[in-house]
């Protein structure tokens, strides 16, 4: 089944791909701390696993070097000049930041997953009917914005409303918000809700259109 693009949550996008950025730097500047710390360089399946669980990973991996078998790994790991303690603590501390965002790795460095952010903020049609509401949804736009240029719409936010549920079968978590009158309105946020509203302040999804005599010149 072919699926229609519903709904593009480009704040969301633009968010996460700020803080995921940032975040990125942070997460390949660990992997580097330790590779030095440890002195050895991580394979790359190596380095996905210190991205997800560095602690389970690191308490196993190190016990290779290990040049005393019946001491302790903490005697161990400082004969190593390993501080597990601090690299636990950062991991800790810093990973569930990076975490909250897709990364894959390329030439050896974890990079920013943009696709993957994209379609997590990306809703489809999910059936062939509500694939024709939204091609009907949006022919509707095209003939509201001229009933709005020839000066016939009559943008009440409440008769938005009804129109907007006639398309419930498009609705979206968030579908309804109130505006500062509280009133209750489509959401703002949702491009195909917002498209039609009036020329300078798109706020609902498609105005009622009730036919208005223009006035005599």
């Amino acid at each position: 089944m072919k699926k229609d693009v519903l709904h593009v949550d480009q704040f969301s996008i633009n968010g996460d791909n700020a803080q995921g950025a940032k975040q990125e730097e942070i997460l390949n500047s660990f992997i580097s701390r330790v590779e030095t710390e440890v002195k050895t360089p991580f394979t790359p399946e190596e380095k996905v696993q210190m991205k997800d669980n560095a602690e389970v990973f690191l308490k196993e991996w190190i016990k290779d070097f290990y040049q005393f078998p019946n001491a302790s790994d903490e005697f161990n790991n400082d004969a190593l000049g390993v501080d597990m303690k601090s690299i636990s603590l950062e991991f800790r501390t810093k990973s569930k930041e990076w975490k909250k965002y897709p990364y894959k790795l390329e030439q050896g460095q974890f990079k920013l997953d943009t696709v993957a952010i994209q379609e997590k903020h990306t809703t489809y049609t999910s059936n062939p009917f509500q694939s024709t509401a939204l091609e009907i949804a949006q022919e509707l736009i095209k003939l509201v914005e001229r009933a709005q240029a020839e000066g016939i719409l009559n943008t009440d936010a409440q008769t938005s409303i009804r129109i907007a549920e006639a398309f419930r079968v498009l609705k979206l978590d968030g579908y309804y918000t109130q505006d500062k009158g509280h009133n209750l309105i489509p959401n703002p946020s949702i491009p195909f809700l917002h498209k039609i509203n009036h020329p300078k302040h798109t706020q609902a999804m498609l105005e009622a259109i009730i036919p208005k005599q223009k006035e005599q010149e």
